[in-house]
């Protein structure tokens, strides 16, 4: 691997065969291993939170487990273990549309079972909201990445108006659950059963 990786993580990894992956969309930078996955992305308090969540949801469903895990030059190298099975958009599953229901709504079963009382990231309307507002008055929105008429003609004019409609038209809060911020077909693994 021609890139710079704290040494701890190069030498846990040196010389086995690995495929980038191709399949997620956000900036992370993402290695496949036979038995572990070794992501990369800028540090922020996002990374952190999700840092503080694996470790908290190891203890209750299935996730990855940290195997290392280092802060250097404003990057996050995060060494984890490869989860069993295959991503829900797999043809196994994309081929079989009861089968990936029932994938599907059993994630959202099992993640909205977490027992969310000592959960070390509480991720509020308030929070999300307070978050959004420092990205829009930081420039760190990207419209590129949006989803299409998100901005735009039939869309909002800019980051900051979205962000005006979103604090006025926040919804009542109760019953919070643990919920997943990228619940989506490649975020979610099973066996095939």
């Amino acid at each position: 691997m021609d890139i710079w990786l704290p040494e701890n993580i190069r030498a846990a990894i040196d010389g086995k065969p690995f495929e980038v992956d191709n399949v997620g969309m956000s900036d992370s930078s993402v290695y496949m291993f036979d038995d572990m996955v070794l992501k990369i992305q800028n540090h922020s308090r996002e990374t952190e939170n999700e840092y503080a969540v694996l470790h908290c949801l190891a203890q209750t469903i299935p996730t990855p487990r940290i195997l290392l895990y280092e802060i250097a030059n404003g990057k996050v190298y995060c060494l984890m273990s490869r989860l069993e099975g295959r991503m829900a958009c797999d043809e196994i599953y994309l081929n079989d549309p009861e089968l990936l229901l029932e994938v599907i709504a059993g994630a959202f079963k099992l993640l909205w079972s977490v027992d969310i009382e000592d959960c070390p990231c509480i991720q509020t309307l308030d929070v999300k909201l307070e978050m959004a507002r420092y990205n829009v008055e930081n420039g760190l929105v990207d419209t590129e990445n949006a989803e299409p008429d998100t901005f735009g003609e039939n869309g909002f004019k800019s980051p900051h108006h979205l962000l005006e409609w979103l604090e006025k038209n926040r919804p009542d809060e109760d019953d919070p659950v643990f919920s997943h911020g990228d619940m989506c077909l490649p975020n979610i693994f099973a066996d095939g059963s």
